[in-house]
């Protein structure tokens, strides 16, 4: 992949750092319908955005092969993200609450979207998109190509 749309967000938990890392060059691109123009354009290679977005804009209709895994990123729940430096700064009630409500989130929600990944899958073919789901050797392969918990790693400590 050479290049890859980029959302301002996205270069904040540092997946462009490791986007780069495995090889593709990211852009910074709005949302919206010029990723479908540069799709089709051949300006734009690729995109990586989670399931419900790539829906919204209709991308499997001009980028119709999709590799699609709740492990690549956790696109599917927002998350709240801050480096150790703030987390240490807060008070410990409120460090509390932020991991009470983590682990409800995880619970909760993600499990129901985890499920939904599968009526997701089955929607994106019926449209007409090839969709593979990588196995774990593929999966591991991306973690040690992108090094992304290197990046993740090195900004949490910042």
């Amino acid at each position: 992949m050479k290049c890859e749309a980029v959302n301002g967000a996205q270069q904040v938990f540092g997946i462009a750092i490791f986007l780069r890392a495995g090889g593709a060059v990211p852009v910074s691109m709005p949302w919206g319908a010029g990723i479908l123009d540069a799709l089709k354009g051949r300006t734009l290679d690729g995109v990586m955005v989670n399931v419900d977005g790539g829906a919204q804009l209709n991308l499997e209709s001009t980028a119709p092969h999709i590799v699609l895994s709740n492990k690549l990123w956790l696109g599917h729940l927002y998350l709240l993200v801050m480096n150790k430096r703030t987390w240490d700064r807060l008070a410990r009630r409120d460090r509390d609450a932020i991991q009470r409500a983590a682990h409800t989130a995880y619970a909760v929600p993600g499990a129901e979207m985890d499920r939904s990944l599968v009526s997701q899958r089955a929607e994106l073919e019926q449209r007409g998109a090839t969709v593979r789901i990588p196995d774990a050797n593929k999966l591991e392969r991306w973690t040690t190509t992108s090094a992304y918990r290197k990046f993740q790693d090195k900004w949490v400590k910042r």
